[in-house]
């Protein structure tokens, strides 16, 4: 993948694609709803990963989420996930999104992070995290 460049061990690469055109504010740069979205996709991608099959995970709390740099249509932007905490039902994470500048290598660490909180639900109500074995 292109200019993967890894935080640390603790994160785990969720999501990587391009910011395309569509995705840009009237501002002329992405817009931070599209960009929020990839987070929180990202986030449930890497959490999918410690459940068993047949559950299902819901985002249930954003906080601290700051967009630090601006993105770019053609950008390719990485969403790193690490695991904070895994609770009866819940599993709080933390997630760093990356750019790659369009047309470079050049990897722009950090251009927004935030906690993201996920829990697990069975008939709307929360319901207590089975681990893959």
């Amino acid at each position: 993948m292109v200019g993967i460049k890894e935080i640390d061990n603790n994160y785990q690469l969720g999501i990587q694609c391009i910011a395309m055109q569509d995705h840009r504010n009237n501002h002329g740069t992405i817009f931070g709803g599209w960009l929020m979205s990839q987070l929180d996709l990202a986030g449930s991608i890497i959490c999918r990963t410690l459940l068993q099959q047949d559950q299902e995970i819901v985002t249930v709390s954003v906080s601290n989420l700051v967009f630090e740099k601006p993105i770019y249509a053609g950008d390719v932007i990485q969403c790193w996930v690490a695991i904070e905490k895994v609770g009866k039902s819940s599993i709080t994470t933390k997630i760093q999104t990356n750019a790659v500048r369009k047309g470079t290598q050049i990897v722009d660490q950090k251009v927004a992070h935030g906690k993201f909180i996920y829990v697990c639900v069975k008939d709307g109500k929360p319901d207590p995290i089975m681990r893959k074995q």
